[in-house]
Order: structure tokens, then sequence, then C-alpha cells
């Protein structure tokens, strides 16, 4: 799942779903994504970033998890 979720990130375009228990991935997320070698040398744009990530933050709250504050 993560990287279907790799694969629409780097597409531009919105999740259409996130998988339960987001908490326990949201490690992985972070790192196939944003430390993932090709966005860091080929970013979205930052407006796409804020949204991207604005729809996960959510996705997890909405799923009554809390977002991982560590990174």
């Amino acid at each position: 799942m993560i990287d279907t979720i790799q694969r629409v990130y780097g597409a531009l375009l919105p999740p259409a779903e996130l998988p339960e228990h987001m908490y326990q991935l949201q490690h992985e997320l972070v790192k196939c994504i944003i430390y993932y070698e090709h966005f860091r040398m080929y970013p979205p744009a930052r407006s796409y970033q804020r949204k991207f990530w604005k729809y996960v933050v959510e996705e997890i709250e909405q799923g009554n998890e809390e977002v991982c504050k560590s990174f």
C-alpha cells in the first residue's frame, strides 16, 4: 500500500484511500516520500505537498488515531 501511495504522490494525485491504522505506517510513509531520493531531487509543488499532507493528517485523525510528531 505504501508503494501505491508513493506512486500517487509522484503523479500529483490525491490518494483514493489510506490503509487503516495509519499510525503504525506513518514512519514508513515519511521515509518513502520525504526521504525518497527522487522526491528530494524533483519535489512536487509546495502547494501539492501541503494538500497531500493535510489530507493524510485529516485521514489519520478521522480514524481516531494520533499523528506522530517525532519526525
